[in-house]
């Protein structure tokens, strides 16, 4: 009870006493666990009294709740909704102020409902009707290394063939092995296997793919444009009438 509302004075003069209620609304953050993305041990609670039907609320920041919120080696990516006890209501933005992990581009004044298992972004602008509890997700680092399978110069070779970073679901753009030579042969493209088998995938300079864990890229080779190298021929003698 947040305060109480006197009535009118009855025939009697008795004095009626009204109570007027205001909810509490939670909004819980969990740090998480970056290594399983469950629940931690480190938490952030903001509590509203809702008077109004409704709170109007901006998801926060891991940056917003400090360094305790932070892990090394690890890049936050989303708030996973893990239970509310109404669905959230959020509020679409123009691209300009679409939040800066989830680049969506909405049409002004749209909404969409979020519930369990859904995903919010430090920025989102919501409204709540009860409790909601949050958990990070992050991203973790991994690695891309170009492999000269044989072939020279190994300076030539992306990043001089050692590990590039990327995080967890990075578009990568692939690198050139123009330069790369084996023996007669020249580059031909990129391999996720090193004997280019049945399955692999294959990647040309400026193709572009999601990395999800660390990856090798092998050259593969093939002879140069119109180059005899490899290839057999049948030389045969007539007698020509003799």
């Amino acid at each position: 009870i947040t305060t109480a509302v006197l009535g009118d004075f009855g025939t009697d003069n008795v004095l009626d006493v009204y109570a007027v209620w205001i909810k509490h609304v939670e909004v819980e953050y969990d740090k998480g666990e970056p290594a399983a993305n469950v629940g931690g041990i480190v938490k952030a609670t903001e509590v509203f009294d809702l008077n109004i039907k409704t709170l109007q609320y901006t998801v926060k920041s891991i940056e917003e709740l400090g360094p305790a919120f932070r892990f090394d080696n690890y890049k936050f990516d989303y708030w996973l909704v893990v239970s509310t006890e109404k669905p959230i209501i959020r509020h679409k933005q123009p691209s300009s102020g679409a939040s800066s992990e989830s680049v969506r581009t909405y049409a002004n004044g749209s909404t969409e409902t979020i519930t369990v298992d859904g995903k919010l972004y430090h920025g989102d602008k919501i409204s709540l009707e009860g409790d909601v509890k949050l958990t990070a997700i992050w991203k973790s680092k991994i690695t891309l290394t170009y492999n000269a399978n044989g072939g020279s110069p190994v300076n030539k070779v992306p990043n001089q063939g050692n590990p590039i970073e990327h995080w967890t679901d990075d578009t990568v753009t692939v690198q050139s092995g123009d330069a790369l030579k084996n023996g007669d042969q020249v580059f031909k493209y990129w391999s996720t296997t090193a004997n280019d088998e049945t399955g692999s995938k294959h990647y040309k300079t400026g193709n572009t793919f999601t990395i999800t864990e660390n990856t090798v890229l092998y050259a593969i080779y093939d002879d140069a444009p119109g180059s005899d190298s490899g290839k057999e021929y049948t030389l045969t003698y007539e007698k020509n009438g003799g």
